[in-house]
């Protein structure tokens, strides 16, 4: 179910963009659904995911100027502002304190070494710059419609390529608690 609640603003804004070919509806439903996401994560878990609270501020930022300045290379900016925004947060976690990011999250349910999970950390931060690099590619070479299709086909399988290595790296390095 998480899953799914993580997909469901894109998988909206797919849905909508579809059946309107209208990048500013899609927007606006984009918008709509981001709320729902956190509305339904809080009736579920009563708390927020504060990656969702990051992505739903920069959407509201640049959805906002998408519709009222009826541009769109706003909105095909933010996955590339959000997901460079990670990486710089979970690379920086690394640097920065005692804990990494993916230290601080699952280091209760999982051990293994502090350099472990400064590896998994940086994996994922190097993984939020590919993600927002290729979101940046391909807006600015592919049409309008390529780039909302790449949204969830394209996004969604380079993600599901990066868990199944960081599964693989995981089994390898880390115990269950």
């Amino acid at each position: 179910m998480k899953t799914l609640i993580d997909f469901l603003p894109v998988i909206v804004f797919v849905a909508v963009y579809a059946i309107s070919g209208d990048i500013f509806t899609a927007t606006a439903w984009l918008l709509v659904a981001t709320a729902a996401q956190l509305t339904i994560t809080w009736l579920v878990w009563r708390r927020f995911d504060k990656v969702h609270l990051f992505a739903f501020a920069v959407l509201v930022l640049f959805g906002a100027a998408t519709l009222i300045l009826r541009e769109p290379r706003f909105i095909q900016w933010k996955p590339t502002i959000a997901t460079w925004g990670l990486a710089l947060a979970f690379y920086g976690s690394t640097v920065i304190g005692k804990k990494s990011i993916m230290e601080r999250v699952l280091g209760s349910r999982l051990q293994t070494t502090s350099e472990v999970w400064t590896t998994l950390t940086r994996f994922w931060a190097a993984f939020f710059f590919v993600s927002g690099a290729a979101n940046l590619y391909v807006f600015m070479t592919y049409s309008e419609a390529f780039w909302v299709y790449f949204k969830l086909y394209g996004q969604l399988g380079l993600t599901v390529v990066f868990l199944i290595m960081q599964t693989i790296y995981i089994s390898r390095k880390v115990k269950t608690a």
